[in-house]
């Protein structure tokens, strides 16, 4: 699966409408690999600065106007998510 900035809402991820690439391109793209909790934020698109935690088990992949944080050490990413979410942030 993609993530694309229409799937990035306020605060959660909307997997509706997902496209999906197959095995191969997907090993050719390991940048683009979500395969950790993350923060993922729109910076093109409607929705622009949208930022939504990312968890689930299997490889997705971002479109080119996503964003991934990948927190490291013990950090709460769904406070981030809360604290970018909000005015202050």
């Amino acid at each position: 699966p993609v993530i694309r900035a229409q799937n990035v809402r306020p605060l959660r991820a909307d997997f509706s409408n997902l496209k999906y690439i197959d095995l191969k391109t997907s090993k050719a793209l390991p940048r683009s690999a979500l395969d950790r909790p993350a923060l993922l934020v729109t910076f093109i698109g409607a929705g622009i600065g949208d930022v939504c935690v990312f968890n689930e088990s299997i490889r997705w992949h971002l479109a080119p106007n996503v964003a991934k944080l990948e927190p490291f050490g013990d950090v709460n990413i769904k406070f981030i998510n809360l604290f970018l979410s909000s005015p202050a942030g």
